[in-house]
């Protein structure tokens, strides 16, 4: 290895005299040696980790090191962090063979990928790609069809860029679990998260988050709308600079655009609620969702989003439905379009004004959320019960609560009884009582609000 080593470093880099061809050449056979380097180190980093397991006590390698654990000991022998140290170890235990009670080897979790990788087929990016696809539909597959899965996802990975091997992955993951997606929303929901940053010494800050498909579905149909008439361009006269700018108007980057535009939102919003102008008002933009008739009429399957890796269930499908920011492009089981619906089921602005006048926010006992974040929601549902789009009909729910009621399994159906709305548990008999009665946010009211009132 050490001999190896010192050839490597041997042989100098890329020189700018070298042809074209000769200079792809080189970034070729530097990429297979990396490629078979990464797979080593990967599989070195398992293996110091599976030898400092706890249950080895004062026995195991990062004890005797005086180290807490493997991804410590490698931290502090290869210089590198012990977030790399631990994606070192995981993609590398993901790829290991397994060892039975009597330290018999056994195939690992993925077997022809784990030989893709060590022979320098497949780089880690998109090994670690497939692992994540196999992983999530194990519990939910047939074994021969992870094989095959396996199989032609490996294939894929060693002619095709990652950005394809990412389509093909999800198409897999899709065959695989067809009714995965209401699962994977709730998972997403669940690991959904913001989090602010340190402040720097110029007073900026980092935003990192965790959002889910449907929000990130969201965004970038609110981006796209924001960024027609722009134009960017690369700057010829700036080799070293890799970023798109406007072509009139400041320069800004491509990224800053987009940041101007999706705070301007945001800060928007904070004034219409403010003012007390805000009230959901019908989206500039809109996320077209793709879904076979099949699968609309049967209630199952899955709605995807144009232009995002991923999939919706029916019922989310159907609740975007009520707020405006999504369309139904529905197809036959060939991907033939059939219709692409109107939105002909939405409350107008003026009608989710009145909603926020009346309710002043979510209608859901015990929800502070102000107006301008709720959605107008059909206590009649829209396709399942016929319902009108009128005032009397429609309720002021927040995001949370909309995708609540709109479960399949959820415990809780809004009624009318006397022009009053109810939140009452599922097939519940006879009139609803007092304590179902939905609120109502009494914000400009003088004097001691009603019992009932929020």
């Amino acid at each position: 290895m050490r001999r190896l080593t010192a050839a490597a470093r041997a042989l100098s880099a890329p020189d700018r005299c070298d042809s074209d061809r000769d200079l792809l050449s080189d970034a070729v056979a530097w990429e297979e040696l990396g490629r078979l380097v990464d797979a080593r180190r990967i599989a070195a980093a398992a293996e110091v980790e599976h030898r400092s397991r706890p249950a080895l006590g004062s026995e195991s390698l990062a004890a005797r090191e005086e180290q807490k654990g493997g991804k410590e000991l490698l931290a502090e022998r290869l210089l590198i962090s012990t977030s790399e140290a631990k994606r070192r170890i995981t993609l590398g235990a993901g790829l290991a063979s397994r060892w039975s009670f009597t330290d018999e080897p056994l195939p690992g979790r993925a077997p022809m990928l784990s030989a893709a990788v060590q022979d320098g087929g497949v780089p880690l990016e998109s090994a670690r790609m497939i692992l994540a696809a196999l992983d999530g539909a194990r519990r939910r597959a047939a074994d021969e069809d992870l094989d095959e899965a396996e199989a032609s996802l490996t294939n894929t990975a060693r002619t095709a860029p990652v950005d394809v091997l990412a389509v093909v992955a999800h198409m897999w993951t899709q065959a695989l679990d067809p009714d995965g997606a209401e699962p994977d929303e709730r998972e997403q929901r669940r690991k959904e998260a913001l989090k602010l940053g340190r402040v720097r010494a110029d007073g900026s800050s980092t935003l990192s988050a965790v959002i889910s498909a449907q929000t990130r579905a969201e965004i970038e149909a609110f981006l796209n709308v924001h960024r027609r008439g722009t134009t960017f361009v690369r700057n010829p006269d700036d080799g070293e600079d890799l970023e798109w700018h406007e072509a009139a108007q400041d320069g800004r980057t491509r990224a800053q655009h987009d940041s101007d535009a999706l705070w301007s939102a945001f800060r928007a919003g904070v004034r219409a609620e403010q003012e007390g102008t805000g009230g959901s008002l019908a989206s500039p933009h809109e996320v077209i969702t793709v879904i076979t008739i099949d699968e609309l009429e049967r209630r199952q399957g899955a709605g995807h989003p144009d232009g995002v890796l991923a999939r919706f269930s029916v019922p989310t499908v159907k609740r975007l439905q009520c707020s405006g920011a999504s369309r139904l492009l529905v197809t036959d089981f060939s991907g033939e379009p059939l219709a692409l619906g109107r939105r002909t089921r939405l409350f107008s602005a003026a009608q989710k004004k009145a909603l926020v006048a009346r309710d002043g926010g979510c209608a859901w006992p015990g929800c502070t959320a102000p107006g301008a974040w709720c959605e107008a929601h059909h206590i009649r549902w829209w396709n399942r019960d016929g319902g009108a789009t009128d005032l009397k009909n429609g309720v002021l729910l927040c995001s949370h609560h909309h995708h609540l009621i709109h479960e399949p399994l959820s415990r809780w159906q809004i009624v009318i009884h006397h022009h009053e709305r109810y939140l009452v548990p599922q097939l519940w008999q006879g009139d609803p009582l007092p304590k179902h009665r939905m609120q109502r946010h009494r914000r400009h009211v003088r004097g001691r609000p009603p019992a009932e009132a929020a």
